[in-house]
């Protein structure tokens, strides 16, 4: 896994369920650990769409009920951070 010089910001684009979503992720500071942030607060589309954070290897945005939606954003965030 790359450390990027800036993990406090995590650009965000993809598609899900024929919709395309850009935005970024902010790090929550406290939540990075050797420049991989587990929190962060999520932006999309102009929109805040709340927190996500990984806890025992599961993304969970509490905000949000769509599984599928969710594990999406999980899998950009760590697709930048390899």
């Amino acid at each position: 896994m790359n450390i990027k010089t800036n993990t406090n910001t995590v650009p965000l684009s993809f598609e899900y369920k024929g919709k395309w979503y850009k935005g970024m992720g902010k790090a929550v500071s406290d939540s990075c650990r050797q420049g991989v942030c587990f929190e962060l607060n999520i932006f999309l589309n102009g929109e805040n769409l709340g927190t996500i954070y990984s806890e025992n290897g599961e993304w969970i945005m509490p905000a949000t009920k769509d599984e599928g939606f969710i594990n999406t954003i999980g899998q950009q965030i760590l697709l930048w951070y390899e």
